[in-house]
């Protein structure tokens, strides 16, 4: 599954990304991560959820080997993550998610090339 499903816990974010090597790969990938958003937004409205729960119970679902790490700055985020807690997904479910995240893949390097050989340490 991607990674974006942990970044992307509420459509509570904006462009540009503070950081200016993420700036060009968020504008690459702005309006597609504004369509996967909505799909998801759907999902979540079709059970009565928020995006959050929706996004924190996907990633409780697929094994005890993948703990999600939401953050929380106020109560009412609080309560609204652990929500999720609550939050059953049936297969009918996580297919419409899988769906969503085959439909609009989001891919490129998040870094410049120059910046990417510094940080691959494996070559």
């Amino acid at each position: 599954m991607s990674q974006i499903r942990i970044s992307i816990q509420s459509a509570k974010f904006s462009f540009p990304m503070a950081s200016r090597f993420l700036l060009n790969f968020a504008r690459r990938v702005e309006d597609r991560v504004g369509v996967l958003v909505n799909a998801l937004g759907a999902i979540a409205a079709d059970k009565g959820i928020t995006l959050t729960q929706l996004a924190i119970a996907s990633v409780l679902s697929r094994g005890e080997n993948i703990v999600p790490i939401p953050g929380a700055r106020t109560r009412k985020q609080l309560k609204e993550t652990l929500g999720a807690l609550k939050v059953r997904l049936s297969a009918e479910d996580l297919a419409r998610i899988d769906q969503v995240f085959g439909e609009y893949k989001i891919a490129g390097e998040r870094y410049p090339e120059p910046q990417m050989r510094v940080l691959d340490s494996e070559h």
